[in-house]
């Protein structure tokens, strides 16, 4: 059998139908970005793995390829906590920690997000925004100058998923 049903939010309800959509389109955004986040974070992993393993077999390279994983960790510390136990002193937030606070904040509330949260919203977006230009600067520049250091020495290229692929779910 198969049959359609329809839900309707209660006409009772203390949340307005605007309301619930604005909560429901800021989850979206908050969640669309902590998956880009990971992705990003994901392609900084694998480059700063690879680098690190062409190290152990080509210290010719090492200039430039020291230079690249620097870089690398240096964004990377911008975008999640890679220090501290959690437990023993705390760390400031990185991007990551604020988005997942920022999203746990308007997903635990059934009503639209406060002003407050929209704007803390919009400044972590802001900050994305800066890490996005931050990669892509290290893409054009000295990431394409470890790309051709491989080529001519005829070295296997570091391997990364596709977004689409990165997100797929199991």
């Amino acid at each position: 059998f198969e049959t359609q049903i329809h839900v309707d939010y209660p006409k009772n309800s203390v949340f307005t139908l605007s309301e619930r959509e604005l909560q429901f389109e800021t989850m979206d955004k908050m969640y669309n970005m902590v998956e880009e986040l990971a992705y990003m974070v994901y392609q900084i992993d694998t480059y700063i793995d690879h680098a690190k393993a062409t190290l152990e077999t080509h210290p010719e390279l090492k200039k430039g390829t020291e230079k690249l994983i620097a870089e690398w960790t240096t964004l990377k510390e911008t975008l999640v906590v890679t220090r501290g136990d959690n437990y023993v002193g705390s760390v400031e937030p990185e991007l990551r920690e604020k988005m997942a606070d920022a999203y746990g904040a308007v997903a635990g509330y059934y009503g639209a997000p406060s002003q407050t949260q929209l704007d803390n919203i919009n400044l972590i977006e802001d900050e994305m925004v800066v890490s996005r230009k931050a990669f892509d600067a290290i893409m054009k520049g000295d990431m394409q100058k470890y790309i051709q250091a491989l080529k001519k020495n005829e070295l296997q290229l570091p391997e990364v998923k596709s977004y689409e692929d990165f997100v797929k779910k199991n």
